[in-house]
């Protein structure tokens, strides 16, 4: 989605469609709402309420992956969030997302200003 995104709102922002640059967020906002209307209309939480499957199919699914346990175990939250692996993975996950969005936001002033790429 990120490339195929990247890749079209160059040429988006360089039309007239829409005003040009605010044509993006118009695009991709119905492009996720689309997305959304989809997924929710054809995806069901357990294969019993899945209505284009087959009853062979819906069988081998509950008998080969819907085992559970009976009673789940507690999550030792105290254990968890004291731990220190638990706080480096947080702290390099922020800091990529950070870097990546920053990138992300950034790239195509970059590529337009200092390596005079035209965005189309």
């Amino acid at each position: 989605g990120t490339v195929a995104t990247m890749a079209a709102t160059g040429w988006l922002c360089d039309s007239d469609f829409m005003g040009g640059w605010p044509s993006v967020f118009y695009i991709i906002g119905v492009l996720g709402v689309v997305w959304s209307i989809a997924w929710f209309l054809l995806v069901f939480n357990h294969p019993q309420l899945h209505p284009r499957i087959s009853e062979e199919e819906r069988e081998y699914i509950l008998h080969y992956c819907g085992k559970k346990t009976e009673k789940a175990l507690p999550l030792p939250w105290k254990a968890v969030f004291t731990s220190l692996p638990v706080w480096a993975i947080i702290v390099v996950h922020f800091g990529i997302n950070w870097c990546f969005y920053t990138l992300l936001t950034e790239l195509p002033t970059y590529l337009d200003k200092i390596q005079h790429f035209n965005l189309k």
